[in-house]
């Protein structure tokens, strides 16, 4: 892979992004997100399209996921030479994404930045064999 993503975990294992990914309610939207990861994973580059930085946060950025008209945005940060962070999930609404994912990802990314241990590789939907589909 070209990437390598990861997830925000806390301390105690919990994988934040994974439980984020497992309580959508839509299977198809789960598994749109997690092919759209695997795709990026694999590109040297990405599209301008498909990632931004959010405007008004120095280190932020925004996955741009659609599925089902819903518009998924994990929020993320660049972490190192070729690896991507995702810090959290959001949805955008009336073309905002919520004040408090925001804030989430901010407090994610201070302690990342305080303690490395919470970034764990990306885990993609275990009920599906993606990576193997992808190669």
């Amino acid at each position: 892979m070209a990437w390598s993503l990861f997830d925000y975990a806390e301390l105690t294992g919990r994988n934040k992004i994974r439980e984020w990914l497992d309580g959508l309610a839509d299977d198809a939207a789960r598994a749109a997100i997690d092919i759209r990861l695997l795709t990026m994973a694999a590109m040297p580059g990405w599209p301008e399209g498909w990632v931004s930085k959010y405007r008004g946060y120095s280190e932020l950025y925004e996955f741009r996921i659609s599925a089902n008209r819903v518009k998924y945005r994990p929020l993320g940060t660049y972490f190192g030479q070729k690896r991507y962070l995702i810090l959290a999930g959001a949805i955008e609404k009336g073309g905002k994404i919520p004040k408090s994912d925001l804030e989430t990802a901010c407090t994610r990314l201070e302690k990342v930045k305080r303690n490395e241990g919470c970034a764990v590789p990306h885990e993609f939907d275990p009920s599906d064999d993606l990576e193997a589909d992808a190669e």
